[in-house]
């Protein structure tokens, strides 16, 4: 919060002075007050982390008034309404996409603040990652790193649908800094990581940040939701009487992404066939509808994700290598996590915002020792799983609706920890073997097929004792 600009817009004297008290203890840098009717004579002038406008003694025209401004001149920038009715919001629902979060009459005032906080955070890391695209592009820091409608995809940073990666850690900056990195290209990427670890959010980040953006649509292809004999047709397209069924041509995923992103989720689980046409549309830019003759031209970006590492398919032979190399031009990593539990309080934070105002529980926190638990807690469903349960939290207001299951995780953890090492050496010492038999017991081929280094290779040789020729 430190260097933050808010602009709080009320009519009330007692109120403006007690927020302002408590934003100033929290390190804001300054606070602008107004009443609600002078707000709009600022929109466009300054520029703020974070609007605040007190809906108590305005009309709602007025109120709405305000906030459709702001939305126009700086669409990413959080407001937040006070002393606003649920029913008013219920029948304005076309303002909720441009209203961060709001507060009835009975608001908690610390609650408020909790919330204040969260979205100037979000709207930071948001601003943050603009800068970094502006460096990419240009070898220097932006000059204007505010968001805009051009270069964020969502309304909100602070709004997971919208996409938002949550966390401060190293490892999350360092997946920041990669997606800024690559969003301005047209190179295809691979998005590898477990379930839950937020693929399909950084997918959105870089379209939304990329010249694909403008251009055209994100069209995602969920590859295990789609019967193995119907996906090249929903990746292709067919023509009418391709095959049973298909009484009118049909245009593919790929062309409705023309000049702009197809996103294919768990591409690992696609049929060689499917494969080899895409790795066609990879080198050429070409393919054909399924039942047709016309080559079909498409400049579609590729964004591919999987949560088994490709390799292991190659070694296995379930995935072509040269597919994956082509896939390959530029990688990222989505850590799980257990490998970034000092995000967790953020990332509950995040859906606290998010969902205790739907299930009426404003005011529901966390205690430093349930946040503790969630910290040791290793979340095998990753970010996903820790949504829920912050949801039933929200839900229940009864903090054991967190605990409990924890607790049972916490059994089944100290249970299968032997078990899981044993496995995974197990499972890494048939897939060096198989690598092996590939490349006739040639150690820099085995190495390549699994995406290691050589001297990482004749280590894992050793421990394992396999006797070789090369």
């Amino acid at each position: 919060m430190l260097g933050a600009k808010i602009l709080f817009a009320t009519g009330n004297p007692a109120l403006r002075t007690r927020m302002v008290d408590l934003l100033v203890s929290e390190g804001v840098c300054s606070v602008l007050t107004c009443t609600p009717d002078r707000a709009l004579e600022v929109v466009g002038k300054q520029q703020f982390s974070l609007v605040i406008i007190d809906g108590a003694g305005a009309t709602d025209d007025l109120m709405f008034s305000v906030v459709y401004r702001f939305a126009r001149s700086e669409p990413c920038l959080p407001v937040i309404l006070l002393n606003i009715h649920q029913t008013t919001m219920a029948q304005n629902a076309q303002l909720r996409p441009h209203v961060y979060d709001w507060f009835e009459p009975t608001a908690n005032l610390s609650r408020l603040v909790i919330t204040a906080k969260h979205a100037i955070e979000q709207y930071d890391l948001a601003r943050e990652l603009l800068s970094l695209k502006g460096k990419m592009l240009f070898g220097k820091k932006a000059p204007d790193s505010r968001p805009s409608r051009d270069e964020a995809d969502c309304r909100f940073p602070g709004d997971a649908e919208d996409g938002v990666l949550i966390g401060t850690s190293r490892a999350m900056e360092e997946v920041r800094k990669q997606i800024a990195e690559v969003a301005a290209s047209d190179v295809t990427v691979l998005l590898e990581g477990e379930s839950g670890t937020g693929k399909d959010v950084a997918a959105r980040l870089i379209h939304a940040t990329s010249p694909q953006r403008k251009n055209g649509n994100l069209v995602k292809v969920n590859c295990p939701a789609v019967p193995e004999l119907l996906l090249e047709s929903e990746l292709f397209g067919h023509e009418a009487g391709a095959f049973t069924g298909a009484l009118k041509a049909k245009p593919g995923r790929l062309e409705l992404a023309r000049n702009g992103t197809a996103f294919l989720d768990e591409i690992g689980q696609i049929s060689k066939s499917a494969q080899a046409k895409l790795l066609q549309v990879l080198e050429h830019r070409q393919f054909t509808r399924l039942g047709g003759t016309d080559t079909i031209t498409v400049n579609t970006r590729i964004i591919a994700a999987t949560n088994t590492p490709l390799q292991h398919l190659i070694v296995s032979g379930e995935f072509r290598p040269d597919l994956y190399f082509r896939l390959n031009q530029y990688k990222i990593e989505l850590p799980p996590l257990r490998q970034r539990s000092e995000d967790i309080p953020a990332l509950v934070a995040h859906f606290l915002v998010k969902y205790a105002p739907r299930y009426g529980n404003r005011a529901l926190t966390v205690s430093d020792a349930a946040m503790s638990a969630l910290e040791r807690y290793r979340w095998p469903g990753n970010v996903r799983e820790l949504e829920a349960a912050v949801r039933r939290l929200a839900l229940t207001g009864r903090e054991e609706t967190l605990t409990s299951e924890m607790s049972a995780g916490f059994e089944k953890m100290s249970t299968s920890d032997n078990a899981s090492i044993e496995t995974c050496e197990a499972n890494e010492r048939r897939l060096i073997l198989a690598a092996l038999t590939q490349s006739r017991w040639n150690r820099r081929e085995a190495a390549k097929i699994l995406g290691i280094s050589y001297n990482t290779l004749r280590r894992r040789i050793m421990t394992y004792g396999f006797i070789t020729t090369g």
